[in-house]
């Protein structure tokens, strides 16, 4: 009998809670949506630009696939990534993105295999994404940056880390790479 009066009260409440919910996807797909144009999977395969602290030295060849995708009827993105060293090493990681009602923002929270986690503020304009946003090892250490991804007219996209602090220290540019679209 218990089991029964908590499944119809669970009924009810989902009856009620439902219609409000829809009204919530539906604001916050009109926010998100903004991103649609960098959606799909991408991949850059290459040479690390850069050393990977861990994982793989300037030069090592590297490949880099990540997918945007819709998830929770269109009221949230995650963005699938990994770093993959020939050689079977690898990096991945899990960004989940929303919409901030009260500041008004596009916003994500990230993890990562070697246990970093990080938030950002999104913003679109016309053809590039910004990423603003801090991460904290799993030492402890705070690293802030602006990421930049920009679409071009030949269907890639131009991937660059900017304006980089590690522990308060300034930190180079990161250069450029660029992703293109991938199979499935």
């Amino acid at each position: 009998m218990m089991r029964l009066a908590l499944t119809l009260a669970f009924v009810f409440a989902l009856a009620i809670v439902t219609p409000a919910a829809e009204e919530k996807a539906a604001l916050n797909y009109e926010h998100l949506k903004v991103l649609e144009p960098f959606f799909g999977p991408w991949v850059y395969e290459g040479p690390a630009k850069d050393e990977i602290p861990g994982l793989a030295e300037k030069g090592a060849a590297i490949r880099i696939p990540f997918e945007y995708r819709w998830v929770l009827d269109k009221n949230g993105i995650v963005m699938d990534w990994s770093i993959q060293v020939r050689g079977g090493e690898s990096l991945s990681g899990m960004v989940l993105i929303g919409w901030n009602a009260k500041e008004k923002q596009i916003t994500s929270c990230q993890l990562t295999s070697a246990g970093f986690c990080a938030s950002s503020v999104w913003s679109v304009d016309g053809k590039t994404l910004r990423i603003e946003g801090k991460e904290i090892g799993p030492d402890g250490v705070e690293t802030s940056s602006v990421v930049f991804n920009k679409l071009t007219d030949r269907g890639t996209m131009i991937w660059q880390a900017t304006n980089v602090l590690r522990d308060g220290e300034k930190q180079p540019d990161s250069p450029e790479s660029e992703f293109r679209p991938r199979k499935r």
